[in-house]
């Protein structure tokens, strides 16, 4: 079905997210860039909102606003799509897909797991800000006062739907507030990834339909571990072809069990890095042919999700943006799994936003960017008034939209079982922080991008580098939210045991 053409609306003005505001005669400046509004004596700004008093900013009048569809790979690394250089044909449909969108070679998840980098991806806030962070315990569930991405959207009248195999990505741990729709689709065990597919593509069927601007959000639970793709792609089985595999752990895709995961949790937990256990090099290699296997059944996936929004008739009025929550290790810095690190192959991720027809050019970026400038960037491109304040993040280089600085930042940690490490990078620079030994890491990421090279010794750089990672993480600190409180169980909903069997299953509990 073909959506009816939107009149476009008179625009108004809008408020920055992180750099202050400046109205002078009738343009409104985010951090530099330009955009028409009406008289600002005529629209009087909103009041300052942010995400930690839950009050939302509203828009006085109805500008053009654009569909958005966000899809998430869980897992997924930024080196392993064929867009970023991985070879043998893993990703076609993502590589096309990527031709036609601004793809950023340097972007930052802000967490190694699941729950606190979406929930950074859903609020603007850094973890350390939102504390969505620990696996259980007092943080654990997003407080209700945050603002979503989905609330705010839902406030200025667009349908918002969630759709997440994760069962870190769902209503239970608070990621559901804003949505009319987020339907449980968990169930690991029985292959998620066709049947996540389908659901999206009803819901663009309906949303078509309903012919009102949408917010579509849709989280891939593979290419998480354990490894074992439901359907053999032609890719898969070119790439395991002819292998004989004797392990039962391998030939299952079960990395915490090849890790002794318990005792990688015990070690873990009491500061200690232990060794994996052994694993000849073809059967690493196995391990990692399963994982890109399942890389390349969501690139299926994704393929079907663009080519339905495109026989709706609705991919000229829709944002589409594809990244990654967080990516995965196979032994690079002596681990498998995700979690437990924050080198490279942990958080940086693909970041792929495809524009309606002429607001911008396909290219690739070279900037600095993380996830918190998503959803300041997809207010902005909305013109739809940000939470002053109460963002984190800037501005993407999309649409016309100017980012403060020359080379931007990223910053994120983990406190995963029970480690707090944070890290931060600036320009070509990265610094490591274990705050709980105070030992600090620099790494030039273009002299040694697989940071195997770290530079322990004191200098003006760290100094500098560890100053601003210590001033953001006390700003946000500063402006944390309370803990969340534990939503009542609704009939619908999994029971706790379910959820608790799904969890294990995934390596959360142990």
């Amino acid at each position: 079905m073909t959506s009816k053409k939107r009149k476009k609306a008179p625009t108004q003005a809008f408020i920055v997210t992180t750099g202050g505001m400046l109205l002078l005669a009738g343009v409104v400046l985010y951090n530099g860039g330009i955009s028409r509004s009406q008289d600002p004596a005529c629209c009087p700004c909103p009041a300052a909102a942010g995400i930690a008093d839950g009050t939302l900013a509203r828009a006085t009048a109805q500008p053009k606003r654009y569909n958005m569809l966000v899809l998430v790979i869980d897992a997924v690394r930024q080196k392993d799509l064929g867009c970023y250089g991985a070879t043998g044909g893993i990703t076609p449909n993502i590589d096309h897909f990527a031709t036609r969108s601004v793809q950023f070679q340097r972007a930052y998840a802000h967490a190694p797991w699941t729950k606190p980098s979406v929930a950074s991806l859903f609020t603007g806030a850094y973890p350390r800000r939102h504390r969505l962070w620990e696996e259980r315990g007092r943080f654990a569930i997003l407080s209700k006062k945050a603002n979503t991405m989905a609330e705010i959207f839902s406030h200025h009248g667009y349908t918002t739907v969630g759709l997440s195999a994760n069962p870190n990505v769902a209503r239970h741990v608070g990621l559901a507030q804003g949505f009319d729709r987020f339907p449980h689709l968990m169930g690991y065990d029985k292959g998620t990834t066709p049947r996540l597919t389908e659901a999206a593509i009803a819901e663009l069927g309906r949303l078509a339909a309903a012919n009102n601007p949408f917010f579509l959000y849709v989280h891939y639970l593979d290419p998480h571990d354990p490894y074992d793709p439901v359907v053999r792609t032609e890719y898969c089985q070119r790439r395991l072809a002819g292998r004989i595999i004797t392990n039962p752990h391998v030939r299952a895709g079960k990395a915490h069990i090849l890790s002794g995961e318990e005792a990688l949790g015990k070690a873990l937990r009491g500061g200690r890095i232990p060794t994996p256990l052994a694993m000849t090099e073809e059967e690493q290699d196995y391990l990692k042919g399963l994982y890109d296997c399942e890389i390349s059944l969501v690139d299926m996936a994704v393929g079907r999700v663009l080519e339905k929004l495109r026989k709706s008739g609705l991919e000229d009025d829709t944002i589409v943006l594809l990244t990654a929550d967080h990516g995965e290790e196979f032994m690079d810095h002596g681990l498998l799994r995700h979690g437990y690190q924050v080198y490279e192959e942990m958080v940086k991720v693909p970041l792929m936003v495809r524009m309606p027809g002429g607001l911008d050019r396909a290219r690739k970026e070279t900037r600095v960017v993380q996830q918190v400038d998503i959803l300041p960037s997809l207010l902005a491109l909305n013109r739809l008034p940000p939470q002053t304040g109460g963002l984190d993040g800037g501005l993407l280089p999309l649409g016309g939209l100017r980012p403060a600085g020359e080379q931007g930042v990223a910053m994120g940690s983990t406190r995963f079982r029970r480690r707090d490490l944070t890290y931060l990078i600036k320009g070509k620079h990265k610094l490591l922080l274990d705050r709980k030994t105070g030992e600090m890491q620099l790494f030039d990421l273009e002299a040694d991008p697989n940071e195997v090279a770290p530079d322990t010794s004191a200098s003006p750089l760290r100094d500098a580098l560890a100053a601003e990672l210590a001033r953001r993480a006390s700003a946000a600190e500063k402006r944390a939210l309370p803990p969340g409180k534990r939503r009542p169980r609704r009939k619908q909903d999994p029971k706790p045991e379910v959820i608790r069997k799904q969890l294990e299953s995934l390596g959360y509990i142990q």
